[in-house]
């Protein structure tokens, strides 16, 4: 890639665990960009140091998004300003969609510098259909909320995809069997890591197991 970059907001992937995924597009628009926005500074920071970036890191968080959002946009109409998250692609169970409306809205030229997804991976290693998924973020707390969630869910395809944390993933891979009649599930832990574990059996096999985990 030569020449410089134009300004904008920049989309851009991050390593969901293994650093030698972190691109060098990616690497060179966050060497270049004058601010990144994160969810996790002290994530991102570790990136922006391997890039050599003078960028200005600036939380985005949940709480946060609406108050930051036209400052970041306003920066992008004459700045690089990225968008990272804090493993992956952003946007995917994280805040930054609501910037990249707000730069849509304001004629803000938005730019997708592809790389690393939990989602795309865990879906190319479960050997289920990737043309049929529905992605449903993390599953509620509540267990009648959460079965409810899976069984609308499962009305609209037949892979169903969610994040879950360790602590609760026993209880959310019985949920699955309880709402779904108990099908094949796949869990993928620590993808790209050293321990990366991908593990395929009956969702109430892999709730015991990770109960005893």
């Amino acid at each position: 890639m030569t020449g410089t970059l134009a300004p904008g907001l920049y989309v851009v992937a991050t390593p969901i665990g293994n650093l030698e995924d972190f691109s060098p597009r990616a690497e060179r628009v966050l060497r270049e960009a004058a601010i990144v926005a994160a969810e996790d500074t002290r994530t991102s920071k570790t990136l922006l140091v391997r890039a050599g970036s003078p960028a200005r890191l600036v939380s985005l968080t949940e709480h946060n998004v609406e108050e930051r959002a036209p400052g970041l946009v306003a920066a992008a109409r004459e700045n690089i300003v990225a968008l990272v998250s804090d493993a992956g692609t952003p946007v995917i169970a994280d805040p930054g969609a609501r910037l990249v409306a707000a730069a849509h809205a304001g004629r803000v030229p938005v730019f997708g510098v592809a790389g690393p997804s939990a989602l795309a991976t865990a879906i190319s290693v479960a050997g289920f259909d990737g043309s049929d998924v529905h992605f449903l973020g993390f599953l509620p707390k509540a267990k009648g909320e959460r079965l409810t969630r899976l069984q609308a869910a499962a009305k609209s395809a037949s892979v169903l995809v969610f994040f879950e944390s360790p602590g609760r993933l026993a209880s959310a891979l019985g949920a699955v069997a309880e709402a779904l009649g108990d099908p094949d599930a796949v869990v993928c832990r620590e993808l790209t890591k050293l321990h990366e574990e991908v593990i395929r059996g009956r969702a109430s096999e892999l709730a015991v197991r990770f109960a005893e985990t």
